[in-house]
């Protein structure tokens, strides 16, 4: 399973953030892998789509479940058609690493189910540009991890 976010702070940095674990979970320790990267570019959650995906790809994962919290990007990921020009080198590349030699099941997850690496891109914003590979998780994420394992989400919240 692969989780992706993307944040942006103070209108010029963004990060992206990313949690690739294997069927064993988090709990297994070793199938714990997070990155976190930023950029000069409002353009996260395409660019954590594309870190993510190779990410992924490059350690040998044939098959992979992606979570992304936009509707959006899953709706145009899974559509035929380009609907904005606004991302559109995002989307084709994307799409590349897509039909790869592997399965990839595009799927939304609301940002409640996504709170480690929705703090993982924002933590990301923090950091100088690079990639940053953490074989063991920031401290700073134990209790959204142990929440994570338990099956603990924070609730939507939604008015009426």
């Amino acid at each position: 399973m692969l989780n992706i976010d993307g944040a942006s702070k103070r209108g010029s940095t963004a990060g992206c953030g990313g949690l690739l674990r294997n069927s064993s979970g988090i709990g297994s320790g070793a199938s714990l892998v997070t990155w976190i990267s930023v950029m000069p570019t409002l353009q996260s959650s395409g660019e954590s789509l594309i870190y993510g995906l190779t990410f992924a790809y490059d350690r040998g994962f044939k098959r992979i479940v992606l979570h992304v919290d936009s509707n959006v990007v899953v709706h145009t990921l899974q559509s035929d058609r380009d609907h904005s020009v606004v991302g559109w080198r995002f989307i084709q590349e994307i799409r590349r690493l897509l039909v790869m030699n592997w399965e990839v099941q595009i799927c939304h997850s609301y940002r409640e189910s996504n709170a480690c690496v929705d703090a993982l891109a924002n933590l990301g914003c923090d950091h100088e540009p690079g990639m940053r590979v953490y074989e063991q998780y920031p401290t700073s994420l134990s209790s959204l991890l142990l929440a994570d394992v338990m099956g603990i989400t924070t609730p939507k919240v939604t008015s009426l």
